[in-house]
């Protein structure tokens, strides 16, 4: 069956939801089950934010996403295969095909149905606040699949349509910033409980705060308009900045994370995505022995005396006694495969990103949008002081992270009860006076905030990771994969589509080559 044809289909699931009670609720529960209840927007909006913040954290969604954003995370040099498991060859030859990661496909299309059917269902209450945080979620969904396949079904996608048309990527982009732009003026209106009723109750990201979403709304507008670097002239691209700063809203600051909480709890099904995945079950025993610290990115912490390894990684036990330990890309070699196994080498779950069985699952870390802007800054595309902006993206991240918050980070124990107002000042003002994070002995503004914001996604979000890349070239010496038959092929610039889309789509479907074809606005 074609992939829309599926997803016309899922378009009954939203009526199928099992009925959320409170923020009690299995997160993988399959919402093509359970009992008929009519789906209003207030029933939509939670398990749309659980599942949009779930793919983003740990490519976890109900549906159980196989691989995700993790063979990113490997491409970049962030994590790697432990010496346990067997060449993964499509990921470390570089060599993809339509089934390779084809849930981002499959998870993103179901998402982005039942989130149509919470802007469909809000237009029709005359919910401006609800319609609002539905374009704004609509895009988020879309400008990951265009910036990950390209052309694709946008316009003539949900309509009932059994073979869409694929949009060119560069026209999506053009709707999806006057899309956000549009919710911004829907989230302007006044949002009440009879405007938009139970908002702030049902929604787990900002609690109905329409300014909130506002900030986030036109972080995410900042974001596609710095992708466009490479393809458009300075002039466009500031007066696209000028439009979003005239609004009013400004962007996410400090502090302002876009994360989701449904009192995830250590129960089966309910704990917190990022934990469950990528660290230990309900019953605390560990998860993943497959993915490891990369040995790219333990080297680069490393030289540049960066605190945050302790925090991004655990370090091998006290058996080992050798600290962080990485694993280089596509190592293949049977007497290194034995020396790097799960024990002897660093896991990937850090105290920094899985703090806890019930902590939030994100979407967009404040620091990300403090990075955006200090990129839009630096390249005279935004007013302000660019330094200013980057220390405040690092030292975010430091804060996110936790850095320097407890004695014994692994454990949590130790809190100092300083941290937040003066030891987390001078941890990062240490860092930023060394030679890895200091603006002023950098020869290269650009690649400095670009080389930061690397370090601050790394095991959070892969996709932002290999746009970067595909855009900017940045981190500019990120190794090779060792595997034998990666030869001349280098990271894809594309995913390739689902075979039955390819298969069922004929009339619309343009196959690219993952190796030799480009997104629209990459380098």
């Amino acid at each position: 069956m074609n992939d829309m044809k599926q997803f016309i289909s899922i378009a009954l699931s939203a009526l199928l939801l099992v009925a959320l009670s409170g923020c009690d609720f299995n997160i993988n529960n399959n919402p093509n089950e359970g009992t008929k209840v009519k789906m209003t927007p207030d029933l939509l909006l939670p398990h749309i934010e659980h599942n949009m913040a779930a793919f983003t954290a740990a490519s976890n969604t109900d549906h159980d996403s196989a691989d995700g954003q993790r063979w990113y995370f490997h491409w970049l040099g962030c994590w790697a295969r432990s010496g346990q498991y067997g060449s993964n060859t499509d990921v470390e030859s570089y060599v993809i095909n339509g089934q390779f990661n084809q849930s981002v496909w499959n998870d993103l299309f179901r998402i982005l149905e039942n989130v149509n059917s919470l802007e469909t269902q809000a237009q029709e209450r005359k919910n401006p606040g609800y319609e609002g945080i539905a374009k704004i979620l609509k895009v988020y969904g879309f400008h990951i699949l265009v910036d990950s396949y390209g052309d694709l079904p946008y316009s003539e996608s949900f309509k009932g349509i059994m073979t869409p048309k694929h949009d060119k990527a560069e026209d999506i982009y053009t709707d999806m910033i006057a899309q956000l732009d549009a919710a911004d003026k829907l989230l302007q209106q006044e949002i009440n409980e009879d405007t938009d009723p139970k908002l702030a109750n049902v929604d787990k990201v900002f609690k109905g705060k329409a300014q909130m979403w506002r900030k986030f709304g036109n972080t995410l507008r900042l974001r596609l308009v710095l992708r466009m670097v490479n393809v458009k002239d300075q002039g466009a691209l500031k007066a696209e900045v000028d439009k979003i700063v005239a609004n009013g809203a400004g962007f996410l600051g400090a502090g302002e994370d876009v994360e989701a909480s449904f009192g995830y709890k250590n129960d089966n099904g309910k704990v917190s995505p990022f934990w469950v995945k990528y660290y230990k079950n309900h019953a605390g025993k560990a998860i993943d022995a497959y993915n490891r610290a990369g040995e790219y990115l333990i080297s680069k912490l490393n030289n540049g005396n960066d605190p945050r390894i302790k925090a991004i990684f655990r370090p091998v036990g006290d058996k080992w006694g050798k600290g962080y330990v990485g694993v280089e890309f596509g190592n293949d070699n049977g007497a290194y495969k034995a020396e790097h196994g799960p024990n002897a080498t660093s896991m990937v779950s850090g105290p920094g990103l899985a703090k806890s069985y019930d902590q939030p699952a994100w979407i967009m870390p404040a620091f990300e949008s403090l990075f955006l802007q200090a990129e839009a800054i630096q390249r005279g595309l935004l007013a302000g002081d660019a330094k200013s902006v980057y220390e405040a993206a690092v030292k975010d991240d430091f804060r996110w992270l936790e850095v320097g918050r407890f004695e014994n980070p692994l454990s949590r124990e130790g809190e100092d009860p300083q941290w937040a107002d003066a030891t987390l000042d001078g941890i990062v003002n240490e860092y930023l006076a060394g030679r890895a994070g200091s603006w002023d002995s950098s020869s290269d503004k650009l690649e400095l905030i670009l080389n930061q914001k690397y370090i601050a996604l790394a095991g959070v979000n892969g996709y932002e990771l290999w746009s970067d890349y595909r855009r900017t070239g940045v981190p500019t010496d990120i190794p090779k994969s060792v595997y034998p038959s990666a030869s001349s092929n280098h990271i894809p610039n594309l995913l390739v589509y689902p075979p039955s889309e390819v298969a069922n789509n004929k009339a619309h479907v343009v196959v690219k080559d993952p190796q030799r074809d480009k997104i629209f606005w990459a380098k």
